[in-house]
């Protein structure tokens, strides 16, 4: 009998060992992954990029001066339909730049190697006494815009010219306002609603306020594609944060669901299931299919659901956050990044 008791303490000891490691396996801690490598704002959507050392983190996405990521964009005439790389390509080498002056009119100036003349027009220093003729509503990705400014003729006229090689049919639209003015699509929030916040907003961006890649899985991605020259890039990806990371591991970001840096919070909204885009190279707008199809033949971490509601095989790519509410502030190059993920 005695016996019997000490066995089944002994048992019951070991049982209690298992599940108390189980328990401190699953407990989720901060752990620091990396460091700020790169920074990059996109002010027109899929134009250029500008690098900086320093970028403000702000509900709506990164800014730099005057300029929140995305909140320029090409649209069709009339409909508004927001385009992209898929129907111009050479979109990617579009430069943007905005500067106030002192009496706080915006002038925003537009490049292209396509162009024979700069783009250079003024904004509105007060929208509420532009006509209602000079606003729209419009979509992306079927994810609703209730309002975007008009950026005139002049615009219109100098981006179908370079992007069409016509002389209408294009127009410039600008989200004038501080706040987001999207709503999500269903086509992101039926397969990852759950975690896509109600205030993880952008202005022109596809889904999300931040897109975040990472040096090594770049690095992975080349070494599959046995690429020795001309090499794939942080860029075609078009991220907003680049992370060096501590450790060697590829993809280790799909499991970063919280990250810290400095002051800053950000919080995992979805997966970046990739488009066409990524095989351009964003300096010389040169394809090369091989990216996407390799993306979407091993990197299809959805589950078979998910890619179901997206309408098929989806190839994962680095990741999109929202902002934590009340951490808006500076984002350095060199600033540690902390991640909040399993031990395990």
């Amino acid at each position: 009998m005695e016996l019997a008791r000490r066995n089944a303490t002994i048992v019951a000891v070991g049982a209690g060992l298992v599940v108390g490691v189980v328990i401190w396996a699953k407990r989720k801690r901060w752990v620091k992954v990396g460091q700020v490598e790169s920074l990059y704002v996109f002010p027109l959507k899929s134009g250029a990029p500008i690098e900086s050392d320093v970028l403000k983190f702000e509900s709506m996405g990164p800014k730099i001066g005057e300029m929140i990521d995305r909140g320029f964009a090409v649209a069709n005439a009339g409909t508004y339909t927001v385009k992209d790389t898929h129907s111009y390509p050479r979109l990617c080498l579009m430069s943007t730049n905005m500067v106030k002056d002192d009496n706080g009119v915006l002038t925003v100036t537009l490049q292209s190697p396509d162009a024979e003349e700069d783009l250079v027009f003024q904004l509105p220093k007060d929208y509420s006494l532009e006509p209602s003729s000079s606003f729209a509503s419009t979509s992306i990705i079927e994810g609703k815009c209730s309002s975007v400014f008009d950026c005139g003729e002049e615009a219109a006229s100098w981006l179908s010219k370079v992007l069409k090689k016509q002389e209408s049919g294009l127009r410039l639209i600008y989200h004038y306002k501080e706040v987001s003015m999207r709503t999500h699509s269903h086509r992101y929030t039926k397969p990852f609603g759950d975690t896509m916040g109600p205030t993880y907003l952008p202005a022109l961006s596809n889904a999300a306020p931040y897109h975040l890649v990472s040096d090594t899985s770049v690095d992975e991605l080349n070494l599959q594609l046995k690429n020795t020259n001309d090499k794939v890039t942080a860029l075609n990806f078009r991220p907003n944060l680049v992370v060096k990371t501590l450790s060697g591991k590829p993809y280790q970001e799909d499991s970063w669901k919280q990250m810290r840096i400095g002051t800053v919070g950000l919080e995992f909204s979805l997966p970046d299931n990739r488009c066409i885009t990524v095989n351009y190279n964003q300096k010389t707008a040169q394809k090369d299919d091989r990216v996407l199809k390799w993306l979407k033949t091993n990197r299809r971490t959805l589950s078979k659901k998910q890619e179901e509601k997206l309408g098929g095989p989806a190839g994962v790519f680095g990741h999109r956050y929202g902002l934590k509410e009340g951490t808006e502030g500076d984002v350095k190059k060199g600033d540690d990044v902390w991640a909040y993920i399993s031990r395990f």
